[in-house]
């Protein structure tokens, strides 16, 4: 059943493309001024300031595979260094796999990715870039009134498409169809 709904959702946003604009960045995604991408560590931070991004968002968490503390503090200081403003908020991969995401988390990375001022041009990336488009998703749905198959339509055209994006998808359908049974 999860690969049918995948599936579909890609067929309509492959027939609605229009969701997402085209990044000058190789990788990224864009969504009105928001960035959405996979593992920055060969990237040179100040691409994305040359771009007119002012505020980076790193929702990897520390030590998961690939991602060492060192490559971590590495980011943070170049990112601070170029005069970026920096968050970070783990949204784990254990939470995807065991359909386990908390509401918490969820809004605690809307609160650093909206911070103050809304319009700041801003890059959201995890792993593979499957986790920050899925919170895309949720925040449409949560925070905009999205109808669900809507804002999961808009979290697959800004991921990679790939088995994880899959997952975290259909993790975060699990979250907001219990947070609706609920309300």
């Amino acid at each position: 059943m999860k690969k049918i709904t995948f599936l579909l959702l890609a067929f309509i946003v492959a027939s609605c493309g229009h969701y997402t604009t085209k990044s000058s960045i190789d990788g990224v995604k864009v969504y009105e001024n928001l960035g959405f991408s996979g593992d920055q560590s060969d990237r040179d931070f100040k691409v994305y300031k040359d771009a007119g991004y002012e505020r980076i968002v790193n929702i990897r968490q520390i030590g998961e595979e690939n991602y060492p503390l060192e490559q971590f503090e590495k980011e943070k200081a170049q990112i601070e260094e170029l005069g970026l403003e920096f968050h970070h908020v783990p949204f784990t991969r254990e939470s995807v796999a065991n359909q386990n995401i908390e509401t918490s988390t969820m809004e605690q990375i809307t609160a650093a990715v909206r911070g103050e001022d809304d319009s700041v041009k801003t890059l959201i990336y995890c792993s593979s870039g499957a986790r920050a488009s899925s919170w895309m998703a949720w925040y449409l749905h949560e925070k905009h009134g999205f109808y669900l198959d809507e804002s999961l339509q808009h979290g697959a055209s800004l991921g990679p498409g790939d088995k994880n994006h899959e997952n975290a998808l259909y993790a975060i359908e699990q979250l907001l169809k219990m947070s609706s049974s609920r309300d």
